[in-house]
C-alpha cells in the first residue's frame, strides 16, 4: 500500500499469529495461530468476518495457499503433522483431505514452488522434507498421490530451528 494507510483488520484469533500467507491472487489471506486455527480471510471486500475456520488440536506454526489450487491450504504445527484442506465447499470449517506424517519435530515452515508441485516442509529438529505435490490442472490437486521425495537429516542441523523457508524461482531457500 504505497500510502502506509490501513484499509482494513482482521480481527478473530483468540492467541499469537505465527504465519500468513497470501493467495496467488492476492484475494485470500491466511492465518495460521497458536489458538489452534487457521483463518481464511477475503481482501476482496471490507467484511471482517472469517472466510473459513480451520480447527486443528493444536499449535499451528505454518500455513501456506497453495499457488495454483486457491482452494487447498497445507497446515503445520506442534504435533508433528502436515495437514491438507480444502476450501471449496462453501462449509466454514474447509474439508480436512489428508493428515502426512514423517516430521519428528514440531513443524514451523512450509513453502512451495511456484508451480505447485513440489513442496517443503521443515521442523524444529532441524529437518526438511521436500514432497512432491503433482496437480492435474483440470481436476486440481490430488493430494492421496503427495508422498515424500527427499528427506534432509544431517545432524549438523539438528541444531538449527527453522523459522521460515521460501522457494524463490525453481530453487529452494
Amino acid at each position: 500500500i504505497p500510502s502506509g494507510e490501513r484499509k482494513t483488520q482482521f480481527a478473530g484469533h483468540y492467541n499469537i499469529v505465527y504465519d500468513m500467507s497470501w493467495s496467488a491472487d492476492d484475494r485470500h489471506l491466511a492465518s495460521a495461530s497458536s489458538d489452534g486455527t487457521v483463518r481464511i480471510w477475503s481482501t476482496m471486500s471490507n467484511e471482517q468476518d472469517d472466510h473459513h475456520i480451520l480447527s486443528h488440536p493444536c499449535f499451528i506454526y505454518s500455513a501456506q495457499l497453495h499457488p495454483v489450487c486457491s482452494d487447498i491450504i497445507v497446515t503445520g504445527g506442534y504435533d508433528q503433522v502436515i495437514r491438507v484442506w480444502s476450501t471449496a465447499l462453501p462449509d466454514k470449517h474447509g474439508q480436512l483431505l489428508r493428515e502426512m506424517d514423517g516430521h519428528r519435530g514440531l513443524v514451523n515452515s512450509i513453502a512451495f514452488d511456484a508451480q505447485g508441485i513440489k513442496m517443503f516442509s521443515a521442523d524444529s529438529t532441524g529437518t526438511i522434507i521436500m514432497w512432491k505435490t503433482d496437480i492435474n490442472r483440470q481436476h486440481g490437486a490430488d493430494v492421496d498421490r503427495w508422498n515424500i521425495l527427499k528427506e534432509i537429516r544431517n545432524p549438523e542441523l539438528k541444531v538449527i530451528i527453522f523459522c521460515f523457508i521460501y522457494c524463490c524461482m525453481s530453487t529452494c531457500v
